[in-house]
């Protein structure tokens, strides 16, 4: 069914166990255009963690 929907599948084998996890990718149609995301959080609250850590670290060092 995934090959006949699909145009491009990957499947990645988890090694020592039984899993596995399958990708698809499928180009865009003309009408659809891009998904419209709208992001959870701004781009600074985002980021406020990882500026957080980074002077934490420079204290420290």
């Amino acid at each position: 069914k995934w090959l006949a929907e699909n145009k491009h599948l990957k499947y990645l084998w988890i090694p020592y166990t039984d899993t596995v996890v399958v990708v698809s990718c499928n180009p865009l149609s003309n009408r659809k255009g891009p998904p419209k995301f709208v992001p959870k959080y701004s781009k600074d609250e985002a980021l406020q963690q990882v500026r957080d850590l980074y002077l934490e670290s420079c204290k420290q060092y």
